[in-house]
Order: C-alpha cells, then structure tokens, then sequence
C-alpha cells in the first residue's frame, strides 16, 4: 500500500495544563488534563463551556511554541538566511512531531489552512485524477457517508449540483450508528474514484470501522485503485489514530503552503503550535483518554441524576470501545417522547445547575 497524504489544519483541539506535581504516581505525573472546567459570561449570567469539539483553549507548551516561533523564526522557511532557516527547523521537527502521532512518515506530512480546505485538497484531487486516467468515462462517482461533517457534504453536494459527480451517501446501521462494510462495497462503481468516511462522528461520537473499509476497498477487484479518506479531526487527542492500521490513503486532521500542492509560505507559528500539540499527544494520549472519559460519564450521570434516568436518552451507542471519549450526545424525554436539547451545530446545551468535580 502506498504511504498515506496527512493533512492537517489548524484550530486543532489543544488542552490545559493544571498545578504542580505532587508524587510520580500516574495520576498524579501527568497534570495536563483534556478538560478544565472553564467559566464563560453570557450577559449577567454564567456559563460552563463545554463547546470542545470545536475549539479549545491552547495548552501552555502550545503557546510557548507560538510564540517562540514569532519571536524567534520569523523569517521566510524558504530563505537561506538565519531567520528562515530557524523557521524551517521548526517546521521540520512539527512534522516529526505530527508523523509520530499517527504513525506515518514525517514526508506524508502536508500542511494547510484548515480541515476544510483539507477535505476539499482530497474531493477535488480525487475528482482531478480520475477525469485525467480516466476521460471518456462516464461522471466520478464518490461514496460517503450521511453523518459527514458540513466540510465533506457540502463540497460533493456542490459538485454532484452542478453535474460534475455522482454521490452515494452510505446509511449508518440504526443499530450500531455505524456504517457497514458490505454497504460500502455495495456502492462501489466502475467510475467510483474515492471513498470518503469519517473516523468518529463529531455529534454522537461514533467510531466508524474505517480499517475494514479501507481494507475491503483495496482489495475489492476493480479496474482503478479507489482511494480511502478519513476525517479525523474529532478522533486526534481522544482515541489513538494509526494511519497503518486504518490502511487509508489521505487522513484529515484539523498547516498551511507547500510541497508544490497549493501556492504561499509556511505559517511558521501555526505549525510549530500544532506540532507540540500533537507531541503532547503523543506523550499522553492514554491518560487523556481515561481523563476524558471520566469527565464524559460524570456529567451524563449528573444529567440523569438532574433530570431523571427515563429523561435523558444517550444518543449513539453505550460501547465505549466504539466511542470518542470526550464526545455526548443526549435527548431530553418529555411525554414520553425523545426531543433533542437545543443544538448549536456542534454539541448539544442546556442550562443545569450540578456540583463541579475538580478532581479525581
């Protein structure tokens, strides 16, 4: 299999560093934890902030990063001179630093300006290629998901619009929340030049089982080689991501220019923050899992313990090995019947009033 395309945009998840070490016990040596109850103003009242999954405040070593890299590589990555090859050292080492997260090659590595643009790189380059190999063929034709995240959908139904590609959008089982294998095999055409399934669904938490798709694709006899995309942005920090065991071609994480792909310079700063962002993760992916796990269970308790067991309906399955640890999903019961909580686009809020746990 050839080495995956990884690429990576910023606004990544970062996390928060709390107090002094106190012994070296395990739970006591890592004291950067995933989630620190922060306090928002909303007018004259206050809020807890539980909006992680789409942004986060920075980790201390994060913007110590950042900052470095401003005050001290602020010269073009591409320069011969001091600054620039300050600059470039950096970038050399982030990409280390992002390579060993996932366990890819550090030359895989393409930086851009976000998730989006990242998953758009992959529909339209997928699309590209095949129209070049491929030009008396009849439409591209791309299977995905129905649960993909807006920055998928909306650039495949954009182009499936305006007749450029077919679409296949694959249902998740009503049992597991999860796509199956045999319905991705089943969508499989002559003309299709991509599969693209993200790897934990960024509302109910789902993991989708992207190894064995990625897996039956590549071995399903047909006339192309069908590339396998993932959208991981909301799996990096929350569970451990292997692009050799998830077998994909192109893996979205959430840089900026280069490598030929897409025009401009390096964003230096951005890079070297992400970069020891993915270092911490590296170095404490597991104690963030247990960390953020707990949090996710102590505050669907609490939902419960508030509003009653029979109210809250935990959308998505219970199975916490097909889960993003940090990721709930609940539905508030009235009548009998299951009404969503308020949704924001990106979790689901409402206001109760609990005891905060701050410790372990």
């Amino acid at each position: 299999m050839n080495t995956p395309t990884v690429l990576f945009g910023f606004g990544w998840r970062q996390f928060t560093e709390q107090g002094p070490q106190e012994d070296n016990s395990k739970s006591q040596r890592h004291k950067i934890i995933p989630m620190e109850i922060d306090i928002c103003q909303e007018g004259d009242q206050q809020a807890i902030y539980l909006d992680y999954n789409a942004t986060t405040p920075l980790a201390h070593e994060v913007k110590c990063a950042v900052n470095d890299a401003m005050e001290l590589a602020w010269g073009n990555p591409s320069s011969a001179h001091h600054a620039g090859k300050a600059a470039k050292e950096i970038i050399s080492k982030s990409r280390e630093y992002v390579a060993n997260m996932i366990g890819a090659s550090s030359q895989d590595i393409l930086f851009t300006s976000g998730g989006t643009e990242s998953n758009n790189l992959v529909v339209e380059s997928a699309f590209s290629l095949f129209k070049d190999t491929q030009p008396d063929h009849e439409k591209p034709h791309v299977i995905t998901s129905t649960v993909e995240h807006d920055s998928i959908e909306n650039v495949l139904r954009d182009l499936e619009e305006r007749g450029i590609i077919d679409v296949t959008r694959v249902q998740p089982d009503n049992a597991t929340f999860a796509v199956t294998v045999q319905d991705v095999i089943k969508a499989v055409r002559a003309s299709t030049c991509l599969v693209t399934i993200m790897l934990a669904n960024n509302e109910t938490g789902v993991i989708q089982p992207i190894g064995e798709i990625s897996r039956a694709v590549h071995e399903f006899q047909h006339p192309n080689a069908i590339p396998v995309h993932t959208d991981a942005a909301q799996a990096l920090g929350k569970i451990p991501v292997d692009v050799e065991d998830l077998q994909v071609d192109f893996l979205t994480i959430v840089g900026h220019k280069e490598k030929g792909f897409r025009p401009g310079t390096e964003n230096t700063p951005m890079i070297a923050g992400l970069g020891m962002g993915c270092k911490l993760v590296s170095d404490h992916i597991e104690y963030f899992q247990d960390c953020m796990r707990r949090n996710r269970n102590y505050l669907l308790q609490k939902l419960r313990d508030t509003f009653g067991e029979d109210h809250v309906v935990l959308n998505g399955v219970t199975d916490d090995s097909l889960l993003a640890p940090i990721l709930i999903n609940v539905m508030e019961r009235f009548n009998g019947q299951a009404d969503p909580v308020e949704n924001t686009g990106h979790l689901c809020f409402c206001r109760i009033s609990m005891p905060l746990r701050s410790k372990y």
